[in-house]
Protein backbone atom coordinates (compact mmCIF):
# COMPACT_ATOMS: atom_id res chain seq x y z
CA UNK A 1 0.00 0.00 0.00
CA UNK A 2 2.91 2.37 0.76
CA UNK A 3 4.23 1.96 -2.81
CA UNK A 4 0.80 2.54 -4.33
CA UNK A 5 0.29 5.66 -2.22
CA UNK A 6 3.70 6.97 -3.27
CA UNK A 7 2.83 6.59 -6.94
CA UNK A 8 -0.52 8.26 -6.42
CA UNK A 9 0.76 11.24 -4.52
CA UNK A 10 4.35 11.86 -5.51
CA UNK A 11 5.82 12.94 -8.82
CA UNK A 12 7.95 10.20 -10.32
CA UNK A 13 9.82 10.97 -13.55
CA UNK A 14 11.00 8.71 -16.38
CA UNK A 15 11.11 8.31 -20.15
CA UNK A 16 8.81 9.46 -22.98
CA UNK A 17 5.78 7.34 -23.98
CA UNK A 18 2.26 7.69 -25.38
CA UNK A 19 -0.93 7.63 -23.28
CA UNK A 20 -2.74 5.09 -25.46
CA UNK A 21 -3.97 2.94 -22.58
CA UNK A 22 -6.05 5.53 -20.70
CA UNK A 23 -9.77 4.78 -20.29
CA UNK A 24 -11.86 6.02 -23.20
CA UNK A 25 -12.46 9.77 -23.23
CA UNK A 26 -9.95 10.62 -20.48
CA UNK A 27 -7.34 12.02 -22.87
CA UNK A 28 -9.96 14.49 -24.14
CA UNK A 29 -10.63 16.07 -20.73
CA UNK A 30 -9.27 19.59 -20.22
CA UNK A 31 -7.13 18.64 -17.20
CA UNK A 32 -5.72 15.64 -19.09
CA UNK A 33 -4.85 17.81 -22.07
CA UNK A 34 -2.91 20.16 -19.74
CA UNK A 35 -0.38 17.33 -19.42
CA UNK A 36 -0.79 15.18 -22.53
CA UNK A 37 -0.46 18.01 -25.04
CA UNK A 38 2.96 18.85 -23.63
CA UNK A 39 6.24 16.94 -23.95
CA UNK A 40 5.50 14.94 -20.81
CA UNK A 41 7.71 12.43 -19.07
CA UNK A 42 6.33 8.93 -18.57
CA UNK A 43 7.05 6.33 -15.91
CA UNK A 44 5.42 3.01 -15.16
CA UNK A 45 5.39 0.82 -12.10
CA UNK A 46 3.75 -2.29 -10.78
CA UNK A 47 3.48 -4.21 -7.57
CA UNK A 48 1.26 -5.97 -5.10
CA UNK A 49 -0.63 -4.88 -2.01
CA UNK A 50 -0.95 -7.25 0.95
CA UNK A 51 -4.76 -7.13 0.88
CA UNK A 52 -7.12 -9.52 -0.91
CA UNK A 53 -8.82 -8.01 -3.93
CA UNK A 54 -12.34 -8.20 -2.47
CA UNK A 55 -11.23 -5.98 0.43
CA UNK A 56 -9.22 -3.73 -1.89
CA UNK A 57 -12.21 -3.31 -4.16
CA UNK A 58 -14.44 -2.24 -1.25
CA UNK A 59 -11.84 0.31 -0.13
CA UNK A 60 -11.33 1.69 -3.64
CA UNK A 61 -15.06 1.96 -4.24
CA UNK A 62 -15.46 4.42 -1.33
CA UNK A 63 -16.73 7.87 -2.38
CA UNK A 64 -13.65 9.62 -0.96
CA UNK A 65 -11.10 7.08 -2.14
CA UNK A 66 -8.08 9.36 -1.61
CA UNK A 67 -8.96 9.84 2.06
CA UNK A 68 -9.63 6.09 2.35
CA UNK A 69 -6.18 5.32 0.88
CA UNK A 70 -4.57 7.77 3.30
CA UNK A 71 -6.33 6.13 6.28
CA UNK A 72 -5.32 2.64 5.10
CA UNK A 73 -1.72 3.84 4.67
CA UNK A 74 -1.71 5.34 8.18
CA UNK A 75 -2.92 1.99 9.54
CA UNK A 76 0.13 0.28 7.98
CA UNK A 77 2.61 2.56 9.77
CA UNK A 78 4.37 1.47 12.93
CA UNK A 79 2.85 2.60 16.23
CA UNK A 80 3.70 6.24 16.91
CA UNK A 81 4.56 6.92 13.28
CA UNK A 82 2.39 9.31 11.28
CA UNK A 83 2.04 10.04 7.55
CA UNK A 84 4.28 12.84 6.22
CA UNK A 85 1.24 14.93 5.32
CA UNK A 86 -2.51 15.00 5.76
CA UNK A 87 -4.72 15.21 2.69
CA UNK A 88 -7.62 17.62 2.98
CA UNK A 89 -10.77 17.37 0.88
CA UNK A 90 -11.59 20.63 -0.92
CA UNK A 91 -14.73 19.41 -2.66
CA UNK A 92 -16.11 16.35 -4.36
CA UNK A 93 -13.11 14.57 -5.92
CA UNK A 94 -10.71 17.45 -5.19
CA UNK A 95 -8.00 17.31 -2.53
CA UNK A 96 -5.03 19.27 -1.27
CA UNK A 97 -1.98 18.61 0.88
CA UNK A 98 1.18 20.36 2.00
CA UNK A 99 4.26 18.28 2.74
CA UNK A 100 6.79 18.90 5.53
CA UNK A 101 8.75 21.25 3.27
CA UNK A 102 5.68 23.44 2.74
CA UNK A 103 5.26 22.29 -0.87
CA UNK A 104 1.64 22.13 -1.96
CA UNK A 105 -0.13 19.61 -4.17
CA UNK A 106 -3.68 19.60 -5.50
CA UNK A 107 -5.27 16.31 -6.56
CA UNK A 108 -8.36 15.96 -8.74
CA UNK A 109 -9.97 12.59 -9.37
CA UNK A 110 -10.86 12.58 -13.07
CA UNK A 111 -12.14 9.04 -13.41
CA UNK A 112 -12.78 5.90 -11.40
CA UNK A 113 -14.52 2.83 -12.72
CA UNK A 114 -14.38 -0.91 -13.12
CA UNK A 115 -13.57 -2.76 -16.33
CA UNK A 116 -15.77 -5.67 -17.52
CA UNK A 117 -13.18 -7.92 -15.80
CA UNK A 118 -13.90 -6.01 -12.53
CA UNK A 119 -10.45 -4.37 -12.45
CA UNK A 120 -10.39 -0.88 -10.96
CA UNK A 121 -9.20 1.99 -13.14
CA UNK A 122 -8.52 5.39 -11.63
CA UNK A 123 -7.11 8.57 -13.17
CA UNK A 124 -5.86 11.48 -11.06
CA UNK A 125 -4.64 14.93 -12.10
CA UNK A 126 -2.11 16.54 -9.77
CA UNK A 127 -0.42 19.90 -9.81
CA UNK A 128 1.92 21.49 -7.35
CA UNK A 129 5.46 22.42 -6.56
CA UNK A 130 8.60 20.57 -5.48
CA UNK A 131 12.26 21.49 -5.20
CA UNK A 132 12.60 21.29 -8.98
CA UNK A 133 9.72 23.73 -9.52
CA UNK A 134 6.05 23.54 -10.50
CA UNK A 135 4.62 20.42 -12.13
CA UNK A 136 1.51 18.87 -13.65
CA UNK A 137 0.89 15.12 -13.70
CA UNK A 138 -1.70 12.61 -14.79
CA UNK A 139 -1.66 9.29 -12.90
CA UNK A 140 -3.44 6.20 -14.22
CA UNK A 141 -3.76 3.28 -11.79
CA UNK A 142 -5.24 -0.16 -12.33
CA UNK A 143 -5.85 -2.68 -9.53
CA UNK A 144 -6.82 -6.32 -10.05
CA UNK A 145 -6.83 -9.67 -8.25
CA UNK A 146 -3.42 -11.30 -7.88
CA UNK A 147 -3.05 -14.30 -10.17
CA UNK A 148 -0.73 -16.12 -7.72
CA UNK A 149 -2.67 -15.84 -4.46
CA UNK A 150 -6.01 -14.52 -3.26
CA UNK A 151 -4.29 -12.76 -0.34
CA UNK A 152 -2.85 -10.01 -2.58
CA UNK A 153 -4.01 -7.41 -5.07
CA UNK A 154 -1.87 -6.44 -8.06
CA UNK A 155 -1.55 -2.85 -9.26
CA UNK A 156 0.17 -0.97 -12.01
CA UNK A 157 0.59 2.72 -12.57
CA UNK A 158 1.46 5.09 -15.37
CA UNK A 159 2.44 8.66 -14.57
CA UNK A 160 2.51 11.32 -17.28
CA UNK A 161 4.47 14.16 -15.69
CA UNK A 162 5.23 17.64 -16.90
CA UNK A 163 7.73 19.63 -14.84
CA UNK A 164 7.20 23.24 -15.91
CA UNK A 165 10.94 23.95 -15.70
CA UNK A 166 12.70 23.13 -18.96
CA UNK A 167 15.89 22.48 -17.00
CA UNK A 168 14.10 19.83 -14.89
CA UNK A 169 12.55 18.19 -17.97
CA UNK A 170 15.98 18.02 -19.66
CA UNK A 171 17.59 16.31 -16.67
CA UNK A 172 14.66 13.97 -16.12
CA UNK A 173 14.66 12.81 -19.74
CA UNK A 174 18.40 12.54 -20.18
CA UNK A 175 19.60 11.45 -16.76
CA UNK A 176 16.51 10.06 -15.03
CA UNK A 177 16.56 12.79 -12.39
CA UNK A 178 14.83 16.11 -11.79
Amino acid sequence: MKSLLSFLLLLPLGVLAQPDTLPEGIADLEKSKEVLEKKFIHITGEGTVGVCYNTTRVLLDEPDVILTIQAAYADLLDEGQEPEFEIQEEGSGTYHYENKKGQETRITELYRGFTPEEHLEMVLHTEGERGFGQFLALTYVTVRPCMKTEDLSEWDVQVFAYPKSGFSRFFARNFGIA
